[in-house]
């Protein structure tokens, strides 16, 4: 796979893992949405391929959230979505309203 494409500046940091446990993928969030994520990266993952998220955010002791999700649109299906980007879009599945208010002011969105 190829390398990702990280935004130095980001505060919070995804791992994406496929269920069987082998690691696909580690990159900033530059884009969170009520339930959803925009994964940069150069070879995008295939619609429908289930992930395991883990979010850890830079901040010292803030917490890691995880939960499932899977692929909903890639720019190879979709380029306008994300205009000059490469990536995949990620619909997060099994995570309650609370992780998803930490993982939106980590990256400065409010829900």
């Amino acid at each position: 796979m190829n390398a990702m494409m990280v935004d130095a500046d980001s505060k919070l940091f995804a791992k994406l893992r496929m269920p069987d446990g082998q690691r696909v993928a580690t990159s900033a969030i530059w884009n969170t949405s009520l339930g959803g994520i925009f994964v940069e990266e150069s070879a995008p993952m295939a619609f429908g391929v289930e992930v395991v998220c883990e979010f850890e955010p830079q901040e010292r002791g803030a917490r890691a959230v995880r939960c499932r999700g899977f692929v909903v649109w890639t720019t190879r299906q979709f380029p306008a979505r994300a205009p000059g980007k490469q990536g995949f879009a990620v619909r997060l599945t099994d995570i309650g309203i609370a992780d998803m208010r930490i993982l939106a002011e980590q990256v400065g969105r409010d829900l």
